[in-house]
Formats: structure tokens, C-alpha cells, sequence
């Protein structure tokens, strides 16, 4: 039997990149893993929006019943789009409703580019990428400077 001195380097795996292994090529195949991954990023981005609507809410001082009324839907209705908003224009007439309009933002090539208007906005991206690491940017963690409107 022999034995590895402390000196040897010992490979870790017989891949040199793990995207190479045949465990990984057939996870890829596999057609459930599409179903899977579009059902994990659908859930990502309903959690993520509703926790940023409902902060913004309770900042602002609205509750769900002004929303409803504001919309024209049922409190429960209101209480649904806020856990599982189910499209863009669920959201906008909620921050219509709270005074403010939605805008959906894509970053491509270092430019931001507004997909409700078609403007190219101005961008930072070394700016944008110290402020998504800074949490203090976000205006509701320092509700200080925030005047409750729904009230």
C-alpha cells in the first residue's frame, strides 16, 4: 500500500471544471430540472417583491383595507397581491395606489435601461454595485426621514 507524503498534491476530483462530470451533464438533461429551476427563480421573485411592497407599505403608514378600497378589490384580494403579486400591472396598481409609479429597470452592458419607457436611465454600475452591498441605501431600513401619506 502506499501512502501520500504531506508534500504531494492530490488531485480532489478527476475533473478539472465540475460542469465536465456526467452526474452534472445528466442533472442538466434531466427535464424536471428546468421545471424545478423556473419554479425555485418564480418563487424568488414573489418572495422578493412582496417583502419590498409590504416594507414599503407599513413605511408609508397604508394598510390593506385603504389599498383594497384604493384598487376597487376585496381586503383578502389586496392581502394576495401583496404575498403573490401575479403580474407587473398587480404591482403597479398598488404603488399607484400609494402614490408612486412602478418602473421595471433592465442592466445591460453597464446602462440601465427603463422596459416601461424604453429611456436609458442614468447608471453607475461601480455605484450600483457598493449600494447593493451597503444595505443602507434601501429609504425604508431609516424610516426617520419617511412621512407616513396613507394615514
Amino acid at each position: 500500500m502506499s501512502t501520500i507524503s504531506n508534500n504531494e498534491q492530490r488531485p480532489l476530483s478527476r475533473f478539472t471544471n465540475w460542469e465536465d462530470s456526467d452526474d452534472y451533464k445528466a442533472f442538466m438533461a434531466d427535464p424536471a430540472y428546468e421545471k424545478r429551476r423556473t419554479a425555485f427563480r418564480n418563487q424568488f421573485w414573489n418572495e422578493t417583491l412582496s417583502f419590498h411592497v409590504e416594507k414599503l407599505r407599513n413605511l408609508l403608514g397604508f394598510s390593506q383595507a385603504q389599498l383594497a378600497k384604493a384598487i376597487n378589490i376585496s381586503q383578502p384580494g389586496i392581502c394576495q397581491r401583496l404575498k403573490k403579486p401575479k403580474n407587473i400591472a398587480n404591482l403597479a396598481d398598488i404603488v399607484e395606489a400609494m402614490g408612486g409609479n412602478l418602473d421595471v429597470v433592465a442592466y445591460i452592458n453597464g446602462r440601465a435601461i427603463s422596459l416601461m419607457n424604453g429611456l436609458i436611465l442614468p447608471f453607475d454600475p461601480d455605484e450600483h454595485i457598493r449600494r447593493s452591498i451597503d444595505h443602507d441605501f434601501y429609504f425604508y431600513e431609516d424610516d426617520e426621514g419617511a412621512e407616513p401619506t396613507g394615514q
